[in-house]
């Protein structure tokens, strides 16, 4: 089977507190065999968190030269560090703006004047139609404010272009999931679950089956369809995204009327201006942003709905009590914020005969060829991509399937 893609959460009270919880409390050690080629380094997966904190690292910021940012530098300041801007920050910047435009075409204006007025010959003292003779001692100062004026001009039309830089460039943050749900922390919380939660299931449903192997094909069974049931319903909702986008593109492009009276529905003739595409992209992206930033907060509905529907299948009730329920949950949480990345992690696991894939695979107490039962699985950063996560199965040898 390909390699199958998966994502992490947890906790009950929010669908992210699983992002601060410690795990650091003690780790027990589990029953399985390692050696040099077996396992992946808890050490260099914590590595991989420190990636994150450097990249997102606030750049200093520059002082403003004319010492008051004003409304137009505080929206600045919110659209380059990708804060939501609320309407009345955009109008409070736009008087901003149009003030310094108004204030632009006044420094000209003064400028002109104060050129006319020292444009006669300075012996003469000659002075423009209507203005009083001025002196040499008054030219020397209009000519230094002039100066001054052309700097400050020079000024306010470098801070203009900025300002449609960073319009242009910074005005929409494009939200990715990692973003909200870093994949280091998934992975980690993934290794804990086997390693905490797994166990104690194990454990409770050993001790009324009182069948080692009994136990752990059923508890893998909650990951593997966990794991086909999130990814049918991300799948789902991409698709949704994606029929909406194309139905708002619809609706705000080729807007219809019907007639109170007659009932008769209009619509425009004209075809899609093809200078509408590049504002068409922006909607599609601040649509799946949109899909993004919520797909955390799916988690409780998607619980509460695997609980309802698969986990009857798949244990009777009897054997459902607060440790296997809480196992299930911690399983299905983390699975969902596994295939909502882009692109989906991959979840991998072998079958029962296949031959063990020493690379991707721990044993489970005894080494053998052969694989009885995936216990854990292994996980991908996707389909085709680096290994993260290995995985662990209880293997056996050839006699061990014979009839």
């Amino acid at each position: 089977m390909s390699t199958q893609g998966f994502r992490a959460s947890s906790g009950a009270d929010s669908p992210n507190s699983w992002l601060k919880q410690s795990y650091d409390s003690g780790s027990r050690s589990q029953n399985f065999v390692d050696d040099e080629d077996d396992l992946i380094s808890r050490k260099s997966s914590r590595a991989m968190s420190i990636a994150p904190s450097v990249r997102n690292a606030s750049p200093i910021k520059p002082k403003n030269p004319s010492g008051s940012r004003g409304k137009l530098g505080d929206v600045l300041e919110k659209m380059h560090e990708g804060v939501v801007l609320s309407q009345h920050d955009v109008s409070a910047a736009m008087r901003d703006y149009n003030h310094l435009l108004t204030k632009l075409e006044e420094l000209e204006a003064k400028t002109k004047k104060m050129k006319l007025q020292v444009s006669g010959e300075e012996s003469d003292g000659i002075a423009p139609p209507g203005e009083s003779k001025i002196t040499r001692d008054e030219k020397d100062k209009l000519l230094e404010q002039i100066k001054r004026k052309d700097k400050l001009i020079a000024d306010y039309q470098s801070r203009f272009q900025r300002v449609s830089h960073k319009a242009k460039t910074k005005a929409m943050k494009n939200v990715y999931v990692e973003d909200v749900i870093p994949p280091e922390k998934i992975i980690n919380s993934f290794v804990d679950l086997y390693e905490k939660e797994w166990y104690h299931a194990y454990e409770t449903l050993k001790s009324s089956w009182h069948d080692e192997e009994r136990v752990v094909f059923s508890l893998f069974r909650v990951v593997r369809h966990a794991y086909i049931f999130c990814f049918d319903i991300a799948e789902t909702q991409r698709t949704a995204v994606e029929d909406y986008s194309a139905r708002l593109q619809e609706v705000m492009l080729q807007p219809t009327f019907t007639h109170p009276m007659s009932k008769l529905k209009y619509k425009p003739s004209a075809e899609v201006n093809t200078e509408n595409q590049q504002y068409i992209q922006i909607g599609q992206r601040l649509l799946k942003d949109y899909k993004n930033v919520l797909v955390s907060q799916s988690v409780p509905a998607v619980q509460e709905l695997f609980r309802k529907v698969k986990l009857p299948e798949l244990f009777d009730s009897g054997f459902v009590n607060k440790i296997v329920r809480d196992f299930v949950n911690r399983t299905v949480e983390l699975i969902w914020l596994m295939v909502v990345q882009e692109p989906p992690m991959m979840v991998y696991w072998l079958e029962p005969k296949q031959t063990v894939v020493k690379e991707y695979f721990k044993f489970y107490k005894e080494k053998r060829a052969l694989v009885r039962q995936t216990v854990w699985p292994a996980v991908f950063h996707k389909e085709g991509g680096a290994l993260l996560s290995k995985g662990v199965v209880m293997a056996g040898s050839a006699e061990d399937f014979a009839d």
